[in-house]
């Protein structure tokens, strides 16, 4: 219960701050059009087709002591399980952004409207490009990030700071309020933490 409250505590200080935070970033007057390698490497990490290239990179590797760096609470995971999990927790992660779009039909920001709220079934004009809530792209690279910090803490962090620049990224493209990134991150943990279960069901090694 204390986790939900802080959960939606913070998803109430977002949706306060959101607007005031869009035209802070706007304001930064930052080049959306260059195709700056940085940025794209970041937004790379919402893509789910490099996770499975990952997955196929795991599952081809030596996989010397598979459970090895699985979490001290945790049971450990063949190579196998850990090479369709990470993927899968990305495309199970990114599908929950994507349902979540569809139920909300909440608008991209603009600058047009000052960054308010627009949503699809009350005015369809006014708002951004499409529709933002939530980010799929950050939901896509925190769901594998999730995913391998429950494996391996050191891996973990630092697939989660990639994964925060892509959240990041999005917010400086002016693609997504906070609130989109912030749904995105509880999505990807749920969405991960049903792949990890499922995981260690399926892809715990037998002894000898």
């Amino acid at each position: 219960m204390w986790v939900c409250l802080v959960v939606a505590s913070g998803f109430l200080i977002c949706t306060l701050l959101d607007q005031r935070l869009y035209v802070m970033i706007a304001d930064l007057e930052w080049d959306r059009s260059e195709n700056r390698d940085w940025e794209q490497a970041f937004r790379l990490a919402g893509f789910v087709p490099m996770w499975v290239a990952i997955g196929l990179g795991l599952l081809w590797a030596r996989s010397g002591d598979a459970g090895c760096g699985c979490v001290a609470r945790g049971r450990p995971l063949t190579q196998r399980a850990l090479a369709w999990s990470v993927p899968l927790a990305a495309l199970l992660s990114g599908v929950l952004a994507e349902i979540c779009k569809g139920i909300f039909l909440r608008h991209r920001p603009s600058v047009e409207n000052g960054g308010g709220y627009v949503f699809d079934w009350i005015d369809e004009t006014g708002g951004g490009p499409g529709i933002g809530f939530a980010s799929s792209h950050t939901a896509v690279a925190f769901g594998a990030a999730f995913l391998l910090w429950r494996y391996h803490r050191g891996v973990g962090v630092l697939a989660l700071v990639i994964a925060a620049g892509c959240g990041a990224v999005r917010l400086l493209a002016g693609a997504h309020f906070v609130t989109d990134v912030y749904a995105a991150v509880i999505l990807a943990w749920f969405g991960s933490g049903v792949v990890w279960r499922i995981a260690r069901v399926c892809g715990t090694p037998t002894p000898g």
